[in-house]
């Protein structure tokens, strides 16, 4: 009996002593990939499939320091991800914290890049995270803020060093070009020789500075693109033509395969120029002498590709990974003699990646290469010209990339009778706005692809766009405001999310009504979003109403526009309406009568130096209506700044 009892517990005793040693084996792997972890110095935290905390190093813990609680086993990424934000841990202030919570879950489980958080204390942080085949995410925090301040130092020194020297070598450049066209006089041989020497290496010295700060642009997000439809043709034959006196001189001549008709790519002209300049300029540089150099165009699919094929010695192929790389050059010596920076193909492949392209090369040693690069075929959508040319309907562009607001801002905007139409990024924004026909939109500073405020600033280089009405609606509209500071030409509001509906519909009114350029212009300076409704609706279409909601912002539209008539409130939550009465009247012969319309009985001082005063309490809908209307047919304007400057002595 003894005997087969021990034969069954054998199996078990076995398998229970296997499950032990597993165990045993188990914890020293977590203690040695604790200790391993422990040595690195990024944050690294690993999560289950659930999202749940398996184990992290100490530096993950120091760079969340404001969450260590929340750093526990088996503490959930979101909760810990919550805290840090909520506490302020990433420098969010906007009131849509919880907008940002749920773009960063997004990007947790979605297939995001590293990117770049700044902390509220200061420090830059690159986040990584990916996923592992068990369907885990490793988290990898690195502390990057001395890399940001050396790159910002870096950034500094290459601008201010480039623009110091280009100055004066555009000036030497001139002068030497003059010298060798004989426009000083004859020069001997010698001369002639020495002055030419001089000037194309001056040539080359433009050509390298010019380079380098493109290339910073470039890092530091500054170059500036100025998109519209370009045609194919018409770009070919200018590179072409622009090309062929430097092609002759080294005696290669270019050809050009006459492309199809009626192919248009959404771009900035002179910055596809310089791609062609570039690619030309490299083909004839390694032709041999009375080689040619082929320009072709072709579609395909939904793209259009640009290629330019040279006879030249070809790429070697140890070289091909290094080609689109900074100062990267495959014989120095070669490159020395042929002029190169270097830096050619690295801006060009920026500039067209820039444009939702891309660029690559083909060929083998000593047969010649072929750079080409694809873009996407613009082509208008007919059913949308159809809808806008046909509509009565004003139309406004919704650019956010947030799903749930901009489904939010749609409704709000379409219950006031419009059309409307919605976009994600800057690109696909001015991809719309090209087509023409918008009376305003409404455009968040935070995009993907990249700052509202740089699509303001592009929006207002565009003539025909440079007086559309634009309300900002964002969590970051004030910090957007400080960084376009005097630009802010025709922004209409500046409205922090969670939005408000009323508000936003006010702004939407008075951006559509500032297409009718016929009526008056009335500013509203008012904080208070039911006096500012009340008002709109009294006024009717009397006039075209702007509303400020601070000291500050009265301040900006005053020195930005002219306006037929200013309803001022004196209580404002950064100052008193009556300090802007100096600004107001600072130019007697465009000066707006101001009427004002305040919560409180108005001091006789101010009364005697405007056109009246109303007190909200007291002033009924018709009062407030037949005195704006009296104001904006007949003024008084000129007799407000003389009774102004009388009072002030």
């Amino acid at each position: 009996m003894l005997k087969d009892n021990l034969s069954r517990l054998k199996p078990v005793i076995a398998r229970e002593l296997a499950e032990a040693q597993m165990r045993r084996e188990r914890a020293q792997a977590d203690v040695r990939l604790g200790s391993a972890i422990e040595c690195i110095a990024e944050g690294i935290a690993l999560y289950d499939s659930e999202d749940r905390l398996i184990l992290c190093n100490q530096r993950y813990r120091e760079i969340l320091d404001r969450c260590k609680p929340y750093i526990i086993s088996s503490a959930h990424y979101e909760d810990i991800l919550r805290h840090a934000v909520l506490n302020g841990q990433f420098g969010e202030t906007s009131a849509d914290l919880e907008g940002f919570i749920q773009k960063l879950l997004a990007g947790h489980r979605g297939s995001r890049e590293s990117f770049e958080q700044k902390f509220s204390d200061g420090r830059w942080v690159r986040i990584e995270e990916r996923q592992t085949k068990s369907g885990g995410i490793i988290s990898v925090l690195t502390d990057v803020t001395e890399r940001k301040k050396l790159d910002m130092m870096k950034g500094e020194f290459i601008s201010i060093v480039g623009h110091e020297l280009r100055t004066p070598l555009t000036a030497i450049k001139g002068s030497l070009a003059l010298l060798e066209s004989r426009a000083a006089g004859e020069l001997s041989a010698k001369a002639a020789a020495m002055i030419n020497i001089a000037h194309k290496n001056s040539d080359r010295l433009v050509r390298l500075i010019n380079d380098i700060l493109d290339l910073q642009k470039i890092e530091s997000g500054k170059m500036q693109f100025e998109f519209g439809n370009v045609a194919v043709e018409t770009l070919l034959e200018q590179a072409v033509s622009a090309n062929r006196s430097f092609a002759e001189g080294y005696d290669v001549g270019i050809e050009l395969n006459e492309p199809p008709d009626s192919m248009l790519v959404l771009g900035d002209s002179d910055r596809l120029m310089q791609v062609m300049t570039n690619l030309l300029s490299n083909a004839v540089k390694f032709s041999p002498s009375g080689g040619t150099i082929t320009v072709a165009a072709e579609q395909i699919a939904d793209t259009v590709r640009i290629s330019v094929a040279d006879q030249g010695p070809g790429i070697p192929d140890s070289f091909h990974d290094q080609l689109f790389q900074r100062f990267s050059q495959a014989d120095s010596s070669d490159t020395r003699k042929m002029g190169g920076t270097g830096l050619g193909l690295s801006i060009t492949k920026a500039i067209v990646e820039s444009h939702g392209g891309t660029i690559d090369f083909k060929g083998e040693e000593g047969q010649g290469t072929t750079f080409f690069f694809d873009l996407p075929i613009w082509r208008p959508d007919p059913a949308r010209a159809a809808k806008r040319n046909g509509s009565a309907r004003p139309k406004v562009l919704v650019c956010d990339d947030d799903d749930e607001i901009r489904k939010r801002l749609k409704t709000m905007i379409a219950e006031l009778d419009c059309d409307v139409e919605t976009c994600v990024t800057a690109d696909e924004a001015m991809h719309f706005l090209s087509d023409g026909g918008f009376a305003a939109m409404t455009l968040d500073i935070a995009l993907p692809d990249r700052s509202g405020v740089r699509l303001i600033r592009e929006v207002r280089e565009r003539p025909q766009l440079r007086d559309m009405p634009i309300i900002v609606v964002s969590a970051a509209a004030q910090n957007g405001r400080a960084k376009l500071a005097g630009g802010a030409v025709k922004i209409v509001d500046w409205l922090e999310k969670p939005v408000d509906g009323r508000r936003l519909k006010l702004s939407v009114e008075r951006a559509i009504g500032m297409d009718a350029n016929r009526r008056p212009r009335v500013l509203h300076v008012e904080d208070n979003c039911d006096h500012q409704f009340i008002v709109s609706q009294v006024v009717g279409k009397l006039a075209n109403i702007e509303t400020a909601v601070t000291y500050s912002e009265a301040r900006e539209r005053l020195m930005e526009s002219d306006y037929d008539l200013v309803i001022l409130d004196l209580l404002l939550p950064d100052g008193s309406g009556e300090s802007l009465l100096p600004l107001i009247y600072a130019d007697a012969a465009h000066a707006p009568p101001v009427l004002i319309f305040s919560v409180k009985e108005v001091p006789q001082v101010i009364l005697e130096n405007t056109a009246g005063a109303l007190v909200k309490s007291r002033a009924s809908n018709d009062t407030l209506k037949d005195r704006i209307e009296q104001l904006l047919s007949t003024g008084r304007a000129a007799q407000d700044v003389a009774l102004f400057a009388n009072a002030r002595g």
